[in-house]
């Protein structure tokens, strides 16, 4: 067992080290990266860990009802708007409305033995209902 924590830990760190040097092309992919509209009901929401620091996992379930799902990762460049720049406010519960863009495919993490991946699109844009 501490042969799989072990490796599971060694490759977190080896995709950080990796994410982490290539921040730069990160951020220019993103940049260059046509951000897409989403939104709808808050289904679940799960405290993590990303390489932009705490994050949080979010399942959103769409207005209509021929979609299914959707996982969105809100990171601490998530923005309230792009120009300026304002940082948004985080999800707090389940069932609040939620609307903004999104632009890559992102993860984080669980930092628990062994370590549970979160994949989703990171949110580049974010606006939340009070309710």
């Amino acid at each position: 067992m501490q042969i799989i924590h072990t490796f599971f830990v060694s490759m977190m760190l080896v995709v950080q080290l990796a994410l982490s040097s290539f921040w730069p092309q990160t951020v220019a992919a993103a940049a260059a990266t046509k951000p897409v509209s989403y939104g709808g009901r808050i289904a679940l929401l799960i405290p993590c860990v990303s390489t932009l620091g705490p994050s949080i996992w979010v399942q959103i379930v769409p207005a209509s009802p021929l979609l299914p799902p959707f996982q969105y990762i809100y990171t601490p460049a998530t923005l309230l708007s792009i120009v300026p720049p304002v940082p948004a406010i985080p999800p707090s519960h389940p069932g609040q409305e939620v609307m903004g863009r999104f632009d890559i495919p992102f993860f984080c993490v669980i930092p628990v033995t062994p370590p549970i991946y979160l994949p989703g699109l990171r949110m580049q844009t974010l606006g939340v209902s009070p309710a």
